[in-house]
């Protein structure tokens, strides 16, 4: 998660649905930024980035004790792709 908050400035979690259910918590997730630095090998475009994702929370004594996510990085790589290019990167 480090790398991510210093590749993309204004790193921002947008909880777009939430389920919760017993001890678990599902959500869809929206991550952004903005690329300022290297990020899945690709330099910096400046441009916002976006992608979806969802995330499993499960809990204990009232406190987060898993994490599980998945995020559309098949479609966030074609962005960096995209904006990388049109810097002549």
């Amino acid at each position: 998660m480090s790398l991510i908050v210093k590749a993309l400035d204004k790193f921002e979690c947008t909880f777009l649905q939430v389920i919760c259910e017993e001890e678990n918590a599902y959500a869809r997730i929206k991550f952004s930024g903005i690329h300022q630095d290297q990020f899945m090998g690709y330099s910096p475009s400046g441009k916002p980035e976006s992608w979806i994702g969802s995330v499993e929370f499960k809990f204990r004594n009232g406190k987060i004790s898993e994490l599980w996510a998945l995020g559309d990085l098949h479609g966030l790589v074609q962005q960096l792709r995209d904006n990388s290019a049109g810097l002549g990167l």
